[in-house]
């Protein structure tokens, strides 16, 4: 679901559901936001990356979660709608560096994700709606 390594200063989040590309459920969302702001509180980490496993970095939402959710009605779809953002503010307010290792494929709200962080690096099979890029947020 989302693998949490440390090596010395750096955390890397990797979305490990590859049979789906990586889609974005209510169980992943929930555990990326729960690794960002432990992350968040961690003096020792200094760097954070967000990859994909296998061969891209995320689909998007899942589609079969989404469609559940059309018959769940204005509250929990509010409070999933929150979820999400959660993730989004936790990348973009993050007190260290987050850099986004894309590979392979960037759908749906995918390249959104990527684009909160300090940092986005694509590899040569990345694909998003716009070109790989390295951006850097001053303050």
């Amino acid at each position: 679901m989302l693998r949490i390594e440390r090596r010395d200063a750096v955390t890397t989040l990797t979305l490990d559901r590859p049979e789906v590309g990586n889609a974005l459920d209510v169980e992943l969302v929930t555990r990326l936001a729960e690794a960002l702001a432990a992350a968040a509180g961690d003096p020792a980490t200094r760097v954070v990356v967000v990859t994909g496993a296998g061969k891209s970095f995320s689909a998007g939402a899942d589609l079969n979660y989404m469609r559940k959710m059309r018959e769940a009605g204005v509250a929990a779809n509010l409070a999933d709608a929150r979820r999400t953002q959660a993730v989004f503010a936790g990348i973009a307010t993050l007190p260290r560096p987050v850099v986004a290792r894309v590979n392979g494929h960037a759908r749906g709200a995918a390249p959104d994700e990527s684009g909160q962080a300090e940092s986005t690096l694509g590899t040569q099979e990345s694909r998003r709606r716009d070109a790989p890029t390295v951006k850097f947020r001053s303050g």
